[in-house]
C-alpha cells in the first residue's frame, strides 16, 4: 500500500484528519445530548464512587489515582451535580482517544487519509470502548491515555524526536493518574522498538525526560500512599489474591478463569481484534508489515499480565482491553487492504464489526427493550444503571419516619462502598451515608479512610451513638451487633437486587466494637 499524498485522492492525510475530528466530535455531541435531555439511566456504583471522591479532592484515592475525581470534580464545578455531568469526560476523553487513534493511523500510514478516519471509527466501535464511553470510570480516561502513547511511540519510532518520547512518557504519567496498568505500555513500545527495522537510538537526555514525565504522574500517589499505610497497594494485593491485600490470601483457582479470560476478549474488543490479527498475517511481506507488527506488540503485555492474572484469580472483562487501543491501526490497515483486493470474507467480518459496535453505542438507549428479550435480556446488567431515585427516595421516606418516631437525626448505612456512594449521591442534603463493609465482612474502601465516615474510629461512632439508621443490604444479625433493636422492612421500592439486599430500621447505633477489617 503507497503511501504519497496525492495516491488516495481527495482523502489525504490532512483531509482524513479534520473528518475522524469531526466524527469524534459528531459522536461527543450526540452522546451529550442524549446523557443531558434524554437517558434516565442513574449512576452505577462505580460512578457514584468516583462522583463521591470529587466531592473531597485528593492526590490518590484508597484503590486508584486521583484522575477521574479530578475530571468529575471539574465537570461538576462547571455543570452542576447531575448524572451528564458526572458522565461528560468520559464521553469527551472517548473522542479525545478517537483523535489518537487518527494520530497513530497518520504517523503509522503517512499520506493515507482512509486509514485516520478509519482508525478512529473503528477505536470508537471497539464494544469495550463504546461502553467505557457512557459510563465515567477510569476506562475511558485510561484508554485515551494508551492510544496517545502508542500513536506518540510510532513518531519517536520514526523520526527519534525528543518530543516525541518525552510526550509518550508524558501520556504514561497521565495515564497513572487513572491506571496503574499504564506501566505495561513502555514495555509493549520496547518490544516495537526491537521490531522495527534500523530502530532508532533515543539520545539519553529524551528518555530522561520520557521517564521525569511519567514519574511526575507516579509522584503524588506514591506521597500519599506512604502517608496512609500505602493501602493502594494493599488494595492491588488484594485483587490478586495475594498476601498482605486488603482481603484474606486465597488458595482457590479454576483451570476456567485463564479460559475465561481469553474467551471474554471476544465480546469486550469485538472483531477489531481479529481485523489487527488478519493485518498482522496479511502485511508480513509488505512495507508495511513491520509497523503493523509493532502496533500489535504495543499491546501484547497487557494480555500476557492478565493471562498470568488469571492464573491466581479471576479477571474482570475490562481489565484487559486497553491491548486493543492501538490495534486499531493494523484493523483499518486490514480493513482497506480487502477493500483493494475485493477479499469477499474480510469485509464481512469488518461489517459485522461495525454492526456489533454500533449497537453497543445504541444500545443504552435501548435497555429497557433488550433486557426484556428472553434469549439475552437476563444477561444485560440493567438493574446497574436503573431505579436509584426511586430507591433513595423511599430510603429518605424512612428516614423522616425514623425522625418523627425517635425525635433524632437519623442516618444511612449499607454494608457496600457502591450502594453507598449511590446513596450519597441522591440524597444529596439529606441523611448522611456510611459504608460498614469492613464491618459486615467485605473489604475496606475509602469510607475507611475519612475520618468522618470511618466507623472503626471511636469519635465517629460517639457520634453516631444512639441515633437510628436506614440500613441497607446485610442480614439482620450483622446489623443487630451495631444497633439496640432492628426491624426488618423487605426491599425497598427501587431496589435493584431485591432478591440479596434487603432493608432493616436500626435503633440506639451502638457500634461495631468487635469488627476487625479483614486486611489478610
Amino acid at each position: 500500500m503507497g503511501r504519497s499524498e496525492d495516491e488516495h485522492g481527495w482523502c489525504t492525510a490532512g483531509r482524513g484528519l479534520a473528518l475522524a475530528a469531526a466524527l469524534a466530535l459528531g459522536l461527543f455531541g450526540v452522546r451529550m445530548l442524549w446523557h443531558a435531555f434524554l437517558s434516565d439511566l442513574t449512576l452505577a456504583e462505580d460512578e457514584a464512587h468516583y462522583w463521591l471522591w470529587s466531592t473531597r479532592p485528593d492526590w490518590a484515592y484508597y484503590s486508584k489515582g486521583p484522575g477521574t475525581a479530578w475530571l468529575i470534580a471539574l465537570s461538576t464545578a462547571l455543570f452542576g451535580h447531575s448524572e451528564w455531568a458526572v458522565r461528560l469526560p468520559a464521553a469527551l476523553a472517548s473522542s479525545v482517544g478517537m483523535m489518537g487513534a487518527a494520530m497513530a493511523a497518520r504517523w503509522t500510514l503517512p499520506g493515507d487519509g482512509r486509514a485516520v478516519v478509519l482508525a478512529a471509527a473503528l477505536y470508537a466501535l471497539v464494544p469495550g470502548f463504546a461502553v467505557a464511553s457512557m459510563l465515567m470510570t477510569i476506562d475511558a480516561p485510561f484508554l485515551g491515555c494508551w492510544v496517545w502513547g502508542g500513536a506518540l511511540a510510532v513518531l519517536a519510532l520514526r523520526t527519534n524526536r525528543a518530543v516525541a518520547w518525552i510526550g509518550l512518557g508524558g501520556c504514561v504519567g497521565v495515564g497513572l493518574l487513572f491506571k496503574h496498568t499504564i506501566v505495561l505500555l513502555p514495555l509493549g513500545v520496547l518490544l516495537a522498538w526491537w521490531s522495527v527495522p534500523g530502530r532508532p537510538r533515543p539520545r539519553i537526555g529524551a528518555l530522561a525526560g520520557a521517564v521525569i514525565a511519567a514519574a511526575a504522574g507516579l509522584l503524588p500517589m506514591l506521597l500519599w500512599n506512604a502517608a496512609h499505610d500505602w493501602v493502594t497497594v494493599r488494595h492491588l494485593l488484594g485483587h490478586l489474591s495475594l498476601p498482605g491485600g486488603d482481603t484474606p490470601a486465597s488458595g482457590d483457582w479454576s483451570f476456567v478463569w485463564p479460559l475465561e479470560m481469553v474467551g471474554v476478549q471476544i465480546p469486550v474488543i469485538g472483531g477489531t481484534l481479529a481485523l489487527a490479527l488478519i493485518g498482522l498475517w496479511r502485511s508480513r511481506r509488505t512495507g508495511d508489515g513491520p509497523w503493523m507488527r509493532a502496533m500489535v506488540l504495543m499491546g501484547v503485555p497487557v494480555f500476557a499480565f492478565y493471562l498470568l492474572v488469571a492464573l491466581r484469580t479471576r479477571v474482570e472483562g475490562n481489565w484487559a482491553m486497553a491491548g486493543a487501543a492501538t490495534m486499531v491501526v493494523p484493523a483499518a490497515w486490514t480493513v482497506l487492504d480487502a477493500a483493494r483486493r475485493k477479499v469477499t470474507w474480510i469485509r464481512a467480518v469488518w461489517w459485522f464489526t461495525a454492526f456489533a459496535g454500533v449497537l453497543v453505542i445504541v444500545a443504552p438507549a435501548m435497555l429497557d427493550f433488550l433486557s426484556t428479550r428472553r434469549v439475552f435480556g437476563p444477561y444485560i446488567p440493567v438493574h446497574r444503571v436503573t431505579g436509584l431515585r426511586a430507591h433513595a427516595e423511599a430510603v429518605r421516606a424512612q428516614t423522616d419516619l425514623l425522625s418523627d418516631q425517635t425525635g433524632l437525626e437519623p442516618f444511612v448505612m449499607t454494608d457496600h462502598y457502591g450502594r453507598a456512594s449511590q446513596l450519597a449521591f441522591y440524597l444529596r442534603g439529606g441523611p448522611p451515608v456510611y459504608s460498614a463493609s469492613a464491618q459486615t465482612g467485605g473489604r475496606r474502601s475509602q469510607f475507611d479512610l475519612w475520618p468522618d465516615t470511618d466507623l472503626s474510629r471511636g469519635e465517629t461512632t460517639r457520634a453516631l451513638s444512639g441515633r437510628p439508621a436506614v440500613l441497607i443490604g446485610s442480614p439482620g444479625q450483622e446489623w443487630g451487633a451495631a444497633f439496640g433493636f432492628i426491624e426488618p422492612l423487605g426491599p425497598l421500592e427501587g431496589e435493584p437486587n431485591p432478591g440479596s439486599r434487603a432493608a432493616f430500621l436500626g435503633y440506639g447505633y451502638t457500634g461495631f466494637h468487635a469488627r476487625g477489617r479483614p486486611d489478610g
